[in-house]
């Protein structure tokens, strides 16, 4: 499914010189009705004097026409569950990753990536890693004690 954020994104590209066409396009998608749509963006682009403008409309309207099924999807889907999990994502990876950048290995990636999404799913670091060092000592001891039988 296309979420809001993207889609309004391009909306606003679209009708940032003509903004009155934006509650026109979103009635157009609001009613899922793609030809109305059509229509309203060969009537912004006839308008548009500037080529470069000209190109950023094509380019919204490519992709929402592109994408279209997702958003029918997003207004007729009456189970449809709407989340934001990639700005999420963004959030809680970006916030050490980007912020402090250093060459990270895949592995590296990975774990940093796994702690994060456990300390934002409200996991606490510090029991995490207790937890590991009783497991890490309780192998040590199963060792210890194997080599002692033998």
């Amino acid at each position: 499914m296309l979420d809001i954020f993207h889609l309004n994104k391009y909306v606003l590209k679209a009708t940032a010189q003509n903004p009155k066409y934006r509650p026109k396009i979103w009635e157009c998608i609001n009613k899922c009705d793609l030809k109305e749509l059509d229509k309203c963006f060969k009537e912004l682009i006839s308008i548009t004097s500037y080529d470069k403008k000209v190109k950023e409309i094509k380019e919204s309207r490519r992709y929402i026409k592109a994408n279209w099924q997702g958003t029918v999807n997003y207004y007729n889907e009456d189970g449809a569950i709407n989340c934001s999990a990639e700005g999420h994502i963004s959030h809680i990876l970006s916030d050490r990753l980007s912020s402090r950048p250093l060459g990270w290995s895949i592995q590296g990636v990975h774990q940093m990536s796994r702690l994060r999404a456990y300390t934002a799913n409200g996991g606490a670091v510090y029991d995490l890693f207790k937890s590991k060092i009783n497991y890490s000592n309780q192998e040590n001891f199963c060792i210890s004690k194997k080599v002692l039988i033998q």
